[in-house]
């Protein structure tokens, strides 16, 4: 009797051991309007709406104070037990009986990062080393993309890293901005040797959306016309075309592209001469 009391004392200690440090570790969950910020994400939602309207305007109004919340969020490798019953009522058919919403808390709190936008700055060196250990890279470089030019610089420096899914996801964060400080330049070139094929690719189309740099980019892009992958050569022909006239020594290779029967680059190939030499007079061979 003695022994079973003992044991139940330790289980005892164990259980409030482990309530003690959960304490200790629980991220504060800022208030606004009566609602923490972890109900306020569930509201967001793509293309306006009064709800989101309203929950962009309380994440703002938190600005910082929001961040420690999100960041723990975004690197949470499960569900809380709340996600996971409603995931299970989803399974099983029961989605019609909630009265909420059942959203992926992830993907709300890059949604979030967006919403508060430059103030979200300081979670930068964070998320970066969240990407660095592969914890959910497809959230945490899609945040990064979301937060200027310091949270593309750091996707940048992540196009050559061993973690395959973490090159992956960075470059396609990186695509979706559709923008590139002139500072990003050298480092985006500097990436491009040892990133895979698909790293280059976002290389060679994030080559065409500044131009005003051509002695930069030019002479990259001239080389990756040439690249094995197909994908790499197809988004530096298209990024040719933004340059003009200026991307005159691309001429020769670009000829040599439309002779012959069609190909994947022909296309491409024909819009690029279009841009820099004017209308094309090279017609495809259709044979």
């Amino acid at each position: 009797m003695k022994r079973h009391h003992w044991l139940g004392v330790i289980v005892g200690l164990g259980l409030a051991l482990i309530w003690i440090i959960q304490v200790i570790r629980r991220v504060p969950d800022p208030v606004c309007q009566g609602r923490p910020l972890s109900q306020w994400i569930r509201d967001l939602r793509w293309g306006g709406g009064q709800p989101s309207d309203q929950a962009a305007a309380a994440i703002q109004s938190m600005g910082t104070n929001a961040l420690p919340k999100l960041l723990q969020i975004i690197q949470s490798r499960k569900p809380g037990p709340r996600e996971r019953i409603l995931n299970w009522g989803v399974r099983h058919g029961l989605a019609r009986y909630f009265r909420i919403n059942v959203v992926d808390l992830h993907y709300q709190s890059v949604m979030a990062f967006k919403c508060l936008g430059k103030q979200a700055v300081p979670a930068v060196p964070e998320l970066s080393r969240l990407l660095n250990r592969g914890l959910n890279p497809g959230y945490t470089s899609s945040a990064l993309a979301m937060l200027g030019e310091a949270g593309r610089r750091e996707l940048i420096r992540y196009f050559n890293h061993p973690n395959q899914a973490v090159r992956r996801c960075s470059a396609a964060a990186f695509s979706t901005v559709k923008d590139l400080a002139e500072l990003q330049l050298p480092q985006l070139i500097q990436a491009c040797p040892t990133a895979d094929a698909y790293g280059r690719s976002v290389v060679a189309e994030a080559l065409g959306w500044r131009t005003n740099q051509p002695a930069l980019a030019l002479p990259v892009l001239l080389g990756l016309v040439k690249d094995p992958a197909m994908e790499v050569r197809r988004a530096a022909v298209n990024s040719l075309s933004a340059y003009g006239a200026q991307a005159s020594n691309a001429l020769p290779f670009l000829r040599e592209l439309i002779k012959g029967p069609p190909t994947d680059l022909t296309l491409p190939a024909l819009n690029a001469l279009n841009k820099i030499e004017g209308p094309a007079t090279h017609p495809i061979d259709q044979r």
